[in-house]
């Protein structure tokens, strides 16, 4: 215990966030250990997509609904997720858009056709982009379909998303640069960067400034007129971007087999997150609670949640680990006394140097 309280102190100034990571799979009450997506809804509920149905998180256990819900059966695959400003929640699967309301299920429209992406625009009307059906809009109750030379009826749409100012943003497979839906009217933006194509995530951070991730392995920013593109150089991802969300710390999540985290908008670069349980995250959801939740293509659904102390062990520098006294000193030092390696020091930005026989300091 006092070597545990010796380590939580020294790691204090600690450059690098640390993480606590909670995986729950079929055994805790997932309907299956492959999750796409997870959504927190404005009561609480963590909602979860995965490969045989819905789940949901009361916090201590998972509902699964494939046993009592005809419409989503255990082959029914959850693709996608979104809670409207009404509070209905729209679940897009492999058969069809569902919507849940006032406590129902009902399979609303595109029965057998895949939903892969919904999304909510600035005026709250929700988008539902189809594999093979083109874009839809939800109004009075019915589907209405978008589509134009730059959106064909026949697209399979990847991503969307709606920003500040109402624009809809709109990524369709194997097409270069994006759709976007301004005032009723669909345009191509398509840049002189070739690798501004096959993209499959859009998000908004902070206020007018949208990233797209891509199946390339490229993240760009558009800020205004200019597009700005980062490289492995960068630190930016070696797979596939399949997922970008806003971090509350004012960051940006990006999801590609392993999560990265940008601290800094100004100056971009992506940091790994150390630590994952696998390599195989997919989407990331981040709680009102400050937990991150994380899809993974094989092992089921993963809570991190950042810890505010590091273990300083005979890995980090100690010349030990079996730690019998602890001291702090006026300038923030720690001076622990190690089973039979002397004396050792750790100062406040976690640097170790021990003293022993040589520094005068018997063996303790």
């Amino acid at each position: 215990l006092l070597g545990f309280a010796a380590c939580a102190r020294a790691a204090e100034n600690a450059e690098s966030p640390r993480y606590a990571f909670n995986t729950y799979g079929v055994e805790a009450g997932l309907p299956a250990s492959i999750v796409n997506v997870s959504l927190q809804t404005r009561d609480g509920y963590l909602w979860v997509g995965t490969q045989s149905g819905l789940g949901r998180f009361d916090g201590v256990r998972f509902t699964s609904f494939h046993e009592t819900t005809p419409v989503l059966s255990a082959n029914t695959v959850v693709l996608c997720l979104l809670e409207d400003r009404d509070g209905s929640l729209w679940i897009g699967t492999t058969k069809g858009l569902i919507r849940y309301r006032a406590g129902a299920f009902d399979l609303v429209g595109m029965k057998d056709v895949p939903v892969r992406t919904l999304a909510a625009d600035a005026a709250g009307q929700v988008w539902v982009g189809t594999t093979g059906r083109g874009l839809f809009r939800w109004r009075g109750e019915k589907l209405e379909s978008f589509s134009n030379v730059d959106l064909p009826a026949t697209s399979a749409v990847r991503a969307l998303y709606g920003d500040s100012r109402g624009r809809l943003w709109i990524a369709i497979e194997r097409g270069r640069g994006v759709v976007i839906l301004e005032r009723e009217k669909l345009r191509r933006y398509e840049p002189g960067d070739f690798g501004f194509s096959e993209i499959l995530s859009i998000c908004e951070q902070p206020r007018d400034t949208l990233w797209f991730g891509t199946q390339r392995r490229q993240l760009y920013q558009l800020r205004g007129d200019v597009l700005n593109h980062f490289s492995t150089s960068d630190g930016a991802p070696r797979g596939a971007i399949t997922d970008l969300r806003p971090a509350r710390d004012g960051g940006l999540w990006v999801a590609a087999g392993t999560l990265q985290h940008v601290a800094d908008l100004e100056h971009v670069r992506t940091t790994v997150v150390p630590g994952l349980p696998n390599d195989s995250v997919r989407a990331v959801h981040e709680d009102r609670e400050g937990g991150v939740w994380l899809s993974s293509g094989v092992e089921g659904l993963t809570r991190m949640r950042r810890i505010h102390y590091r273990a300083i062990d005979a890995n980090a520098g100690l010349p030990g680990n079996n730690v019998k006294n602890v001291a702090e000193d006026a300038a923030g030092n720690l001076w622990l006394s190690i089973q039979n390696q002397g004396i050792s020091r750790v100062a406040p930005d976690g640097t170790v140097k021990r003293f022993d026989e040589a520094d005068g300091i018997a063996s303790v």
